[in-house]
């Protein structure tokens, strides 16, 4: 199982992840707890017929939560604070709709506390990724 994902975000494929340090942090930040959001996101988004996510009901979630979930998401993959404070302001809401912030908080967060299976080989082996000594 793998609590790591990739999506679409800010024109390129991007990494989000949630080490424990991150976790504490958005905790920190957001005053609840990652599965308290994850609860007052899931009650409430449901998947339309073409796949894209709506709200069904109101939800005590908050824009300002899920922005922080999604910038601890993407420096606990790599992105230094500055860049993903950076992708924050320019990409999410109210650059776009608020409901795709809410959908990615949500993989973000389903990820990171039940895991995702990865097809088999879809991940290199450590093997391939050491350089032998010359």
């Amino acid at each position: 199982m793998e609590t790591r994902i990739n999506r679409l975000f800010a024109g390129e494929e991007r990494a989000f992840w949630l080490p424990m340090s991150r976790v504490i942090a958005f905790e920190r930040e957001a005053g609840c707890s990652i599965f308290a959001l994850f609860y007052a996101l899931g009650e409430n988004l449901g998947a339309a017929e073409s796949g894209d996510m709506v709200l069904i009901g109101a939800s005590d979630a908050r824009l300002k939560q899920c922005h922080s979930l999604i910038s601890n998401a993407l420096i606990g993959a790599g992105e230094s604070e500055q860049e993903a404070r950076d992708l924050i302001q320019t990409y999410c809401f109210p650059a776009r709709p608020a409901i795709h912030d809410a959908a990615l908080a949500f993989q973000i967060l389903r990820a990171a506390i039940y895991g995702i299976q990865l097809p088999e080989g879809s991940k290199k082996k450590a093997d391939d990724a050491t350089l032998s000594p010359s």
